[in-house]
């Protein structure tokens, strides 16, 4: 089985998801899914069920979050519609229409280890690990950028990474409504 989603990124483009044969009863139109995409997780909308593809080295899906769909065929007409008429992607259309609850989203948390001897340091790795080290508990890569100002920091960090100078997990982050809400009424304030 496989599906067609929508996900909540800059493109009209639908795309295509093996369902896990575990997860084969849970799939109905309108539910949300976490599904990889790139180097990352995220989270679509299935648009569309399809009993075969002909696509190669098609990825599974990951998650199914919701237990009810959160909107059925005759909505979807009415969405994509909307989507159609605003030229506007159905994937971020929907994000923006359906109070979904939740997102989640992949992320990368670096944690600079310990200095086993002192070491002269290019300048980008000597700013970014001054930096690092007021976050030993480790930091979000991409709130670096925001907190801290440097530019163009993903190869330092993967030079870094290699020399045995930082860990770099993978995490998820799921984002609530009630968060979302909270985000926008602290802005209007």
């Amino acid at each position: 089985m496989f599906v067609e989603i929508a996900l909540n990124i800059p493109s009209d483009k639908l795309f295509t998801y093996e369902v896990p044969a575990n997860l084969e009863r849970e799939v109905e139109i309108g539910k949300r899914v976490f599904v990889p995409f790139g180097n990352r997780k995220r989270t679509g909308f299935i648009i569309k069920i399809i009993s075969s593809c002909d696509l190669k080295n098609i990825k599974l899906i990951a998650e199914i979050l919701d237990d009810e769909p959160l909107f059925g065929l005759s909505d979807l007409d009415f969405y994509q519609w909307i989507a159609n008429y605003f030229l506007y992607p159905l994937g971020k259309t929907l994000a923006e229409l359906i109070p979904s609850g939740s997102e989640k989203k992949d992320f990368l948390w670096i944690t600079p280890l310990p200095l086993k001897t002192e070491i002269n340091f290019p300048p980008a790795q000597e700013k970014l690990l001054a930096f690092l080290q007021q976050y030993p508990q480790g930091i979000a890569l991409n709130n670096v950028t925001k907190i801290s100002g440097l530019k163009n920091i993903a190869s330092t960090v993967r030079k870094m990474h290699s020399a045995g100078l930082l860990q770099i997990e993978k995490k998820t982050k799921q984002t609530t409504l009630s968060s979302q809400r909270e985000n926008c009424d602290a802005g209007a304030k």
